[in-house]
């Protein structure tokens, strides 16, 4: 069995096209959900042989108060940032 042969379900199919299409375009997506060295891996791996012009990434609106030191000619790569969320219980009487 290989890829070409198994047969995808219409939505997961149709993304697919849109996607081989948008990389027609030179438009490249690498979606990730939770960073691990293997994302950070395959999304190096993207960029090597994509060799982009440009690169956008999309982050919380909380982060725009970084892009000046983001952007600024002294700050070089790798730079990471962290974000994280506080759990906050509310009580809507249900319990």
């Amino acid at each position: 069995m290989t890829l070409p042969s198994i047969s995808l379900p219409t939505r997961i199919d149709q993304a697919r096209l849109k996607w081989t299409s948008l990389q027609q375009q030179h438009l490249y997506f690498a979606p990730v959900r939770h960073h691990s060295p293997a994302c950070a891996y395959a999304v190096l791996s993207l960029i090597d042989s994509v060799k982009p012009d440009y690169i956008l990434i999309e982050g919380p609106d909380t982060f725009n108060s970084l892009i000046p030191s983001l952007t600024d000619k002294d700050t070089l790569p790798p730079v990471a940032i962290m974000g994280q969320a506080e759990y906050c219980h509310h009580d809507n009487g249900l319990e």
